[in-house]
């Protein structure tokens, strides 16, 4: 049935309204706050609501670009839901203006379309709805003009934007650790905020130099000095990754979106270009998240494992001189540590170590609980794996049809100036979809092959961890290192390792397995949590 077919039979049976519901829209969160278009298109359709002498019994606002899916909008999906709790009475939308209602020629009438099923009247201030094919083909015009100055401005603004960033000026909103300020000479600038811009900076240099070993170490480091706080560290990792590559810390302005290359940029980074690319470098490299420090010899296996237990500083090593030889040492450089900068003997503090490992070999029973920590962390990975893979899937899927859509409009228009609206959008989807032509199907990958791997190999190192100590090199057993321990190791010179504060996943297990001691043949039916491992980042955070 058509549109102009449906609204005469309404007519027809002379359905009365006299409630108004009005609905404004402006394109932003500045625009609301900023300005007064919400207020002053409310105040238009209530003056329009008392000169037909209906009566307004809600107001429903967006700041919500017009364009897309409607759905998406907030107040209107309130708005569909007033609605649907009120069927049986008939109320009238008003709107201030055809642009309000959307600016998208598809979502025009999409939503009309909704609102009619409704049995609901869609009126405007300024514009005459006529059901007659005139008056549909200057409402389908008025929509598509509209449609055309969205595109057009979002056009302008991305010109304007992507000159900015080719002048050296990020022009966007301030990335985290940063702040815009107002200045005479490059009008909005980009500068380290006081607070967060040291953090970072901290974090990101001890990434770079291997202070911190791993990027779950970073993760902490920044949850801990409240650059992030509302999640836990592991659940930084891959906001991290993206963080640290981004040459904006260096003082460059790298947009690839708009094909803005490495420019130097008019703001000040908080690191230097050459710890930059020493990250990159550590990302672009097979051993990026475990081998950490470029001087790591097997002569110092623990060197930047074991911190000082007065300052908590990383130990270092280094060859002393004597008179006839030379003599290895660790020790805290730390000027101002407590304990003072007295050596400490090589082979004293690695044999309590390796004593230390002898000491922490996993119990059989305890065994059963490593099999549960590790499917219970593969089970997320590979659900958030299929979940990422399911959202492309469903995208790809949208963008077929509005292409599909698009396509239909094109041979279905005799408007030039449409023809070309159509068709630059049709370019558009086209490129998004050619973009995910590498959408990988995650159900048919066989992922039991690589669990199976990962917990033998888990098993055999927690089992006898010395024993694997001894028969690796400096880098896999800086790789074993943060695999058995949960972080870097206290060292007292006088006391010797601190294993009142140490946490190791093998006495995680142990613990969990005596306070469980039914073993963990129920774990097959009841959830890992109520065994005590509600820690879900356990074994995740041990290969990051």
């Amino acid at each position: 049935m058509s549109k102009a077919r449906r609204w005469k039979e309404l007519d027809k049976n002379e359905v009365t309204y006299s409630k108004a519901i009005i609905y404004c829209r402006v394109s932003s969160d500045r625009q609301r706050t900023e300005g007064h278009g919400l207020e002053s298109q409310e105040h238009r359709c209530r003056d329009f609501a008392q000169v037909k002498q209906y009566e307004v019994v809600e107001v429903f606002k967006d700041s919500f670009s017009g364009g897309g899916d409607y759905h998406d909008r907030p107040g209107l999906n309130e708005l569909f839901g007033f609605l649907e709790k009120n069927p049986q009475e008939k109320y009238v939308v008003l709107i201030d203006d055809l642009s309000r209602f959307a600016r998208d020629v598809n979502a025009h009438f999409l939503l009309k379309n909704d609102l009619l099923s409704r049995d609901v009247r869609l009126e405007c201030t300024n514009f005459n709805f006529e059901n007659t094919p005139e008056g549909e083909l200057i409402e389908t015009l008025m929509a598509a003009q509209h449609q055309y100055h969205r595109s057009n401005n979002r056009r302008q603004v991305i010109q304007k934007q992507r000159a900015r960033l080719e002048m050296g000026y990020w022009a966007f909103g301030a990335k985290k650790g940063y702040k815009m300020i107002a200045s005479k000479e490059h009008g909005k600038l980009l500068v380290a905020d006081e607070k967060l811009g040291p953090v970072l900076k901290e974090a990101l240099e001890g990434f770079a130099d291997g202070v911190f070993q791993r990027k779950i170490d970073v993760c902490k480091f920044l949850v801990e000095k409240g650059f992030w706080s509302k999640q836990k560290p592991e659940r930084y990792i891959d906001k991290f990754s993206d963080l640290a590559q981004d040459p904006i810390h260096a003082g460059y302005i790298h947009y690839p979106m708009w094909d803005v290359k490495m420019i130097e940029g008019k703001h000040e980074g908080i690191i230097s270009l050459k710890t930059h690319n020493k990250i990159l470098k550590r990302f672009n490299s097979k051993e990026s998240s475990k081998r950490i420090r470029v001087d790591s010899s097997e002569d110092f296996p623990l060197r930047s494992l074991i911190d000082c237990d007065f300052c908590e500083r990383p130990l270092t090593a280094a060859w002393s001189q004597g008179r006839t030889k030379k003599y290895p040492y660790y020790f805290c450089q730390n000027k101002e540590c407590k304990g003072g900068r007295k050596s400490i003997n090589k082979v004293k503090l690695e044999n309590e170590f390796k004593i230390l490992l002898k000491s922490l070999e996993l119990k059989v029973d305890a065994a059963a609980l490593v099999a549960l920590e590790f499917e219970k962390a593969w089970d997320i990975e590979v659900s958030q794996l299929e979940e990422r893979g399911a959202k492309k899937i469903g995208r790809k899927k949208e963008l077929e049809k509005r292409m599909e859509e698009l396509t239909d409009a094109v041979f279905g228009t005799n408007s030039a100036s449409l023809k070309k609206v159509y068709e630059k959008q049709l370019e558009k989807v086209g490129e998004e979809l050619e973009g995910m032509d590498g959408v990988i199907d995650v159900q048919s990958a066989d992922t039991d092959i690589p669990y199976r791997t990962a917990l033998d190999k888990a098993t055999t190192m927690l089992k006898s961890p010395y024993k694997v100590w001894v028969s690796l090199d400096v880098v896999e057993k800086q790789r074993l290192f943060f695999f058995i321990f949960e972080e870097k190791l206290r060292y007292n010179k006088n006391a010797g390792y601190r294993t009142d504060i140490m946490r190791s996943y093998v006495n995680l297990f142990e613990e969990f397995s005596a306070k469980n001691s039914q073993d963990v043949e129920m774990a097959g039916v009841e959830p890992a949590s109520e065994l005590g491992c509600d820690r879900e980042s356990t074994v995740r955070s041990s290969f990051f």
